[in-house]
């Protein structure tokens, strides 16, 4: 009867070790595989009305932002030096608009791993103030103009497969010329506004 028990408690503690190991080796990251369907889920999250981009976004909206990537991005093309007047800027016939705004910009590629897709191109602002003809604007300043997009974001490893949740991440579309948000009113003196310089790009 004893030995009964014995065996009996090794069965045991033999199939709960295995499943243990199976369980561990099934959530090891290094084993994991990205879903066959994996562009496919994409599409269809960021394409499942051709008049969603006509909607206002919902500001009231509890939205799971993504944090931008901490890695430096990767410039693509544009004018990455601020040009720092009008009469700078080399405009012809096919100049781009980014290229022959009062805020140029140019075009980065962003990188983050635990996101699909991985690379994103994105803008950024050349400079901190808007061109005018024979300088920089002392008034206005160059602001990034972001755009809301759903992305994936990987948050598991289940079964041998990474598993993915939806998040929403602040695209960078473009720049734009704008009067900062703290300025002083010339005539009396007070703030109109709270804030300061744009985002640092």
């Amino acid at each position: 009867m004893q030995n009964d028990r014995l065996s009996a408690f090794h069965f045991q503690f033999q199939l709960l070790t295995i499943l243990l190991i199976t369980n561990v080796v099934s959530s090891n990251p290094l084993s994991c595989r990205e879903p066959g369907d994996l562009h496919e889920i994409f599409m269809n999250l960021t394409h499942p009305d051709p008049l969603e981009y006509l909607l206002l976004p919902d500001s009231n909206q509890n939205k799971n932002y993504i944090p931008a990537p901490v890695e430096r991005p990767t410039f693509i093309n544009g004018i990455k030096d601020c040009p720092n007047s009008q009469t700078n800027l080399n405009v012809t016939t096919t100049t781009p608009l980014s290229e022959r705004a009062t805020c140029p910009f140019y075009f980065v590629s962003t990188f983050h791993a635990r996101r699909y897709p991985q690379h994103i191109t994105e803008a950024r602002c050349s400079c901190s103030r808007c061109l005018e003809y024979n300088g920089l604007s002392s008034r206005t300043r160059c602001e990034p103009v972001y755009r809301d997009v759903k992305l994936l974001v990987k948050t598991e490893c289940h079964n041998n497969v990474w598993q993915y949740s939806v998040g929403i991440y602040k695209m960078q579309e473009s720049c734009t010329c704008a009067v900062p948000r703290q300025i002083r009113n010339q005539q009396t003196g007070n703030k109109i506004s709270n804030s300061g310089e744009p985002i640092p790009m």
